[in-house]
């Protein structure tokens, strides 16, 4: 039997904004069969002689990249019916639509998420690493280990900026699909590394924290409504911890221990943390017996982390703060406070479950600071 494959775009199917949809079209014996792929161009970018789209941008690259990869898919299934003598248009549908979920990505992920959560991942690590690979699956759909290649990662890294994403979140997504795939070659389904070669490219983040001065504020200042009390009691507790937003909803009256606020397990380090109770956190504490108790002994109730970071922000508005408070500067703020009293960067790794690397960044942090209030110094110092 004659075949041929050829991306083509669909006259007949001219979307609201301009564009074209690209269909691959499967030819047997001079009869036109075509199979979306969900690509949509400006035919003025088509090159019909290629089928592909001309430019270098990274759309372009991306969507290029994904009409190969589904040329290569027809083609393969094409040359295997051919040697069966069974190439027509329903063992082609058959292979085209075949739902073999032993080799797809996304079915591996549902196992890779499972296992993560028997190894005491908390929901919102889980949440967060579904919602990035659910990314990945709208950008190839039915995505199965054999299609990843470096063409295929370059590709998608490049169609996550045209989407407008920063580069520490398609990093965190590159990352997310690494782990599947380092998954995947442990257990034999995977032969090759394809991220080998591929460089994740991550911008520093800036550790913004609150100053002394500010954290006086926050501690002077108590809302009028019980309400946004014990947001600020919550707020100031995690400023004397540095407890991560998720670690917030699970403490417990059980965890206090003598002068230490034991940590079960830390989410990064997966060791059993113990944070020395600071006065700010033992306040806090103290603070806490005039409000009901939570249910399960809780110290707060549960709130979700969308909720809590518009009441932080209406407390911190109205305690005259200007930087915007997140769970992330509260933790920021502990670090900063420790490391300036001396604390070295092990127990700053300890208390905060956070690498090594992470610790001395804090560090280098306040070393800038320090700095900067010297200069502070012998500038006053100067004036007459």
């Amino acid at each position: 039997m004659w075949w041929s494959i050829k991306p083509i775009l669909r006259g007949n199917y001219t979307k609201a904004d301009g564009t074209k949809s690209v269909h691959i079209r499967l030819t047997l014996n001079r009869i036109p069969y075509y199979y979306s792929i969900r690509v949509k161009v400006n035919p003025a970018s088509w090159d019909e002689s290629a089928g592909h789209i001309t430019g270098r941008t990274g759309t372009a690259f991306a969507d290029n990249t994904r009409i190969k990869n589904f040329v290569d898919k027809a083609d393969s299934i094409c040359r295997l019916l051919e040697n069966r003598n069974k190439l027509d248009k329903q063992e082609f549908d058959k292979h085209w639509n075949q739902n073999d979920d032993s080799n797809l990505v996304y079915s591996f992920a549902e196992i890779v998420l499972k296992e993560d959560k028997t190894d005491g991942r908390s929901k919102d690590y889980i949440k967060g690493k579904k919602s990035r690979l659910n990314i990945a699956n709208e950008y190839h759909p039915r995505l199965k280990f054999s299609d990843i290649n470096y063409n295929w990662i370059r590709g998608f890294e490049l169609w996550l900026h045209a989407k407008g994403h920063n580069i520490n979140y398609i990093a965190n997504v590159m990352i997310s699909l690494k782990s599947v795939v380092n998954r995947a070659l442990k257990k034999g389904l995977v032969e090759k590394n394809p991220f080998f070669g591929f460089k994740i490219r991550k911008e520093p983040v800036s550790r913004d924290f609150h100053s002394k001065e500010d954290l006086k504020k926050l501690i002077r200042f108590i809302p009028k409504t019980p309400g946004l009390q014990i947001i600020r009691l919550r707020y100031l507790f995690q400023c004397g911890t540095g407890l991560r937003y998720s670690d917030m909803n699970k403490a417990a009256y059980t965890w206090i221990n003598g002068d230490f606020l034991i940590n079960p397990r830390q989410k990064k380090t997966k060791k059993q943390g113990g944070i020395p109770l600071t006065d700010l956190a033992r306040l806090v504490i103290k603070e806490l017996k005039k409000y009901d108790k939570p249910e399960n002994g809780r110290l707060f109730p549960q709130i979700t982390n969308q909720d809590y970071n518009k009441f932080i922000k209406q407390y911190a508005t109205k305690a005259g703060i200007r930087l915007q408070p997140t769970s992330h500067i509260a933790r920021h703020t502990f670090a900063t406070i420790m490391l300036t009293a001396g604390a070295d960067t092990r127990a700053i790794s300890d208390f905060l479950g956070v690498t090594a690397k992470v610790a001395e960044e804090y560090a280098k942090l306040v070393g800038e600071k320090k700095l900067q209030d010297a200069v502070k110094f012998n500038d006053y110092m100067k004036k007459k």
